[in-house]
């Protein structure tokens, strides 16, 4: 489940937009390209996956700079690198973390974990640095950074392109080769671009990474670095150069065609990763990937009923409507894998199953006041470690947030698959799931009364 958002806040007043997951020993804070949005980015299977890996052996600490996703705009004046050095500052202190791993990827990032780990010595354990630039305009002494006509070229781009799936297809095949060809990354890869900022905001940002140079902090970084190359983007000599300027730094270079790291073999970097931090790679689980029917549930209207009833009361009525969730799940053999406030998320072994458990929940709970409502899909799953990940899951969440208040909606799947199961399901028109794309037919389970599965 995507973890809580929650606010930090700088000393200038920008509110930062930050989440955390898992409970290792060690903290780790993951720094990606400014197309980010902490709670979008979970809706890709191997973006959340790299987070599921790090929360494996750590705390993953997620957050969207200023500027970006869920956090304040940057305003009128481009964020300096002490401003986003107090973004993360202000993220540590609100987690509680006095050191950490800063992972980075691409020139954005890089260049503000070099400046952090350099400025804030004893807060930085190790530093690992993918793909990395530390320089955003070319250099006699640096010359991979962009040219005038580079630069020139990609601020059209963004002003003519930014969240255009037709063109981030174009891009794809040089920077995710191995993904290039799925409509879904594809299209996850332009909503991000568009959730996390606008085509001017992202201007400014692009503006202010080309102007960005942290050559001069790198032979003061004392933090155990780790330099990771990828892919045919950035040149051998580069890589090699960043890693050279830092005393100790690693250098190590992995063979393929894909440059992002949410593309291709993800799982050997990770491990390489890991092998830096913890010292060793736990064994990993098996991923099995098989049909599965999810069901989730929510009480609507619950903030203005606690609002009505008071704490006490309300606390009551919801350990009742737990219980009565529960036994129907344990009756329709659905196995719960996550509570969260007042919603549940389970999984069973029938797509008939789950309509009937859904059904019964509705009538039972509303005998007691509560309105409940439901969803409904049956998808391909990966099953790991007892949980359960991928597009499929996020189709199930979003069939629930489209139902109303009393009422358990289905997908085109799951109609299909209870043919015959004597269930009545009425089509309710094409809907728009966020986050996933096309039109989704949906089906309303008509209301009944609790009965044996």
């Amino acid at each position: 489940m995507v973890p809580v958002t929650r606010y930090a806040h700088t000393p200038d007043g920008f509110s930062i937009a930050y989440q955390t997951f898992g409970d290792g020993p060690h903290d780790v804070v993951f720094l990606r390209k400014h197309e980010a949005n902490i709670e979008h980015d979970w809706e890709d299977r191997v973006l959340a996956h790299v987070f599921e890996r790090i929360g494996g052996f750590g705390r993953l600490i997620l957050f969207d700079r200023r500027g970006t996703g869920l956090s304040d705009p940057i305003g009128e004046v481009l964020p300096t690198l002490d401003a986003r050095s107090d973004d993360l500052t202000a993220v540590l202190d609100a987690v509680g973390s006095t050191q950490v791993v800063l992972l980075s990827l691409g020139m954005a990032a890089s260049s503000l974990v070099c400046f952090y780990a350099a400025t804030h010595p004893a807060r930085v354990s190790a530093l690992v640095i993918y793909n990395g630039q530390v320089c955003g305009h070319a250099a006699p002494d640096y010359p991979w950074g962009l040219t005038p006509e580079e630069v020139t070229e990609g601020r059209a781009e963004i002003l003519e392109a930014w969240g255009d799936s037709e063109y981030v297809a174009t891009t794809m095949p040089s920077t995710a080769t191995s993904r290039a060809t799925d409509p879904t990354w594809v299209q996850w890869w332009a909503a991000s671009e568009r959730r996390s900022a606008s085509p001017q905001a992202a201007l400014a940002l692009y503006d202010m990474e080309v102007a960005t140079d942290v050559r001069a902090v790198l032979s003061t970084i004392a933090s155990r670095t780790l330099v990771i190359r990828r892919g045919p983007l950035v040149p051998v000599e580069e890589a090699e150069w960043i890693a050279g300027q830092i005393s100790g730094a690693r250098l190590l270079d992995i063979a393929g065609p894909d440059h992002m790291l949410l593309s291709g073999d993800t799982d050997a970097v990770l491990n390489e990763i890991e092998q830096f931090i913890t010292g060793s790679v736990r064994t990993q689980p098996m991923f099995d990937r098989m049909l599965t029917t999810m069901l989730f549930t929510d009480i609507g209207d619950s903030t203005v009923q606690l609002a009505a009833m008071g704490d006490r009361a309300w606390a009551a009525l919801i350990q009742v409507h737990h219980a009565t969730v529960r036994a129907l799940l344990g009756t329709h053999r659905g196995r719960e894998l996550d509570t969260a406030g007042d919603g549940f998320f389970a999984v069973f072994d029938g797509p008939a199953r789950a309509v009937r458990c859904a059904q019964e929940i509705v009538a039972a709970v509303s005998r007691i006041g509560l309105n409940v409502r439901a969803g409904v899909h049956t998808g391909e799953c990966e099953h790991v470690d007892g949980k359960v990940a991928g597009l499929a899951v996020v189709v199930a969440s979003r069939v629930m947030g489209q139902a109303d208040p009393g009422t358990v909606l289905v997908t085109q799947a799951v109609k299909d698959l209870v043919a015959g199961a004597g269930i009545d399901l009425t089509e309710v028109g094409p809907r728009q799931l966020k986050g996933v794309p096309g039109d989704w037919t949906l089906f309303a389970a008509s209301p009944m009364t609790p009965a044996a599965s």
